[in-house]
């Protein structure tokens, strides 16, 4: 994509970047009801002894079949332009999208963290970029925060906001109702 200014571009990493109403109200019920039939596991980090009170939610894969292929793709799309107008990281593509649910009943979050694997790295590729669509807003707290950014950003059902793996980010905790969302990471080669 041509930018109108290539020096600026070249001068600034973004901390994240969005995008609003990716998908509208009818699409994202469509997707929350997909998602919401396939079975469910404990959501997890890496670190076991790490994990204790870090995060509370379930989690469920989204596979790519004929059934979610219009959402699944044009996700893709917007992250892959996404990354071409303000990254332009060197990305092989993705794995599954995986779906996440907060409730308040359970006192849903997820503290702080990275989604980057530092040290030995199980994975051939290096996770470069994190992508989350906001599923629906008809919850309270859940908010998305940055570790040490001024300002941060604000999300409604149908927002997609994409940010550096590295960055360190946390899901406030829910108070009433349920936050969901689809995530992925897109990974490639180190960074050099």
């Amino acid at each position: 994509m041509l930018h109108y200014n290539p020096n600026e571009l070249g001068s600034i990493t973004y901390g994240y970047i969005y995008e609003h109403d990716v998908f509208n109200k009818k699409e994202l019920n469509q997707i929350l009801s997909y998602c919401n039939l396939l079975p469910k596991e404990i959501g997890t980090v890496t670190k076991p002894s790490f994990a204790e009170n870090v995060r509370t939610s379930n989690v469920s894969w989204v596979k790519r079949n004929n059934e979610c292929e219009w959402f699944y793709d044009k996700l893709a799309l917007h992250i892959d332009k996404l990354n071409q107008s303000f990254y332009q990281y060197d990305l092989t593509g993705f794995n599954d999208y995986q779906f996440t649910e907060y409730k308040a009943l359970n006192k849903g979050k997820y503290d702080w963290h990275a989604d980057m694997f530092y040290g030995q790295n199980e994975q051939f590729l290096t996770r470069k970029l994190s992508a989350t669509l906001l599923l629906n807003d008809n919850f309270v707290g859940g908010n998305f925060e940055f570790y040490n950014l001024v300002e941060q950003p604000k999300m409604t059902a149908g927002t997609l906001i994409v940010f550096p793996s590295f960055m360190t980010h946390r899901v406030t905790e829910i108070t009433k109702g349920v936050r969901n969302s689809l995530v992925c990471w897109c990974v490639g080669p180190k960074f050099k």
